[in-house]
């Protein structure tokens, strides 16, 4: 039933009038245009979860939220031996070294990183054919100089090694 208000329009107000023609809303809910330029806003459902992202389903569907499908995993580590994941972040933490293994069959775009955020240095060490590419030197072994040094690496198939993308300290060791 409508009734009309105080600009002499239908309740809820449509949207040629300036309104949603929705009589109330879910709070925090994202609302998107109609289906036409004149037609009622529609929210999109639910409000997501935390790390979850709106996502577009293409021209003529609602957006939906849904988990990220890129970025980083962040995980703290302390003294020990990690078998290092593409696409995890490892900070250091702690006064005891740590020692990372690279994958021995990594795939062309794998990325490592490890932040330095404890007191004793790491080592990054590959095992099988790959090497690590530093300087224009090539070894098996990567050692920060500093504990809060960082680094990321890039696996390269056509040259099989891993090259730095990006590193706070360049004085680290190649062995």
């Amino acid at each position: 039933m409508a009734t009309n208000n105080c600009i002499n329009t239908n309740f809820p107000v449509d949207v040629p009038n300036g309104g949603t023609t929705l009589a109330s809303l879910s709070a925090y809910s994202v609302l998107c245009g109609g289906t036409t330029s004149t037609s009622s806003v529609q929210p999109v459902v639910g409000t997501g979860t935390t790390q979850q992202v709106l996502v577009s389903n293409g021209a003529g569907a609602l957006p939906t939220f849904q988990n990220s499908a890129g970025g980083f995993t962040y995980t703290t580590v302390t003294t020990g031996t990690y078998s290092m994941v593409s696409g995890v972040v490892y900070i250091t933490s702690g006064s005891g070294a740590c020692i990372f293994n690279l994958p021995s069959s990594p795939s062309t775009g794998d990325v490592f990183q490890v932040i330095g955020n404890g007191s004793a240095n790491w080592t990054i060490n590959v095992t099988g054919t790959p090497l690590i590419f530093w300087k224009s030197t090539t070894g098996t072994h990567l050692q920060s100089n500093n504990p809060l040094d960082c680094v990321r690496l890039i696996f390269d198939g056509n040259s099989n090694a891993f090259d730095p993308i990006s590193q706070t300290n360049s004085n680290m060791v190649i062995g």
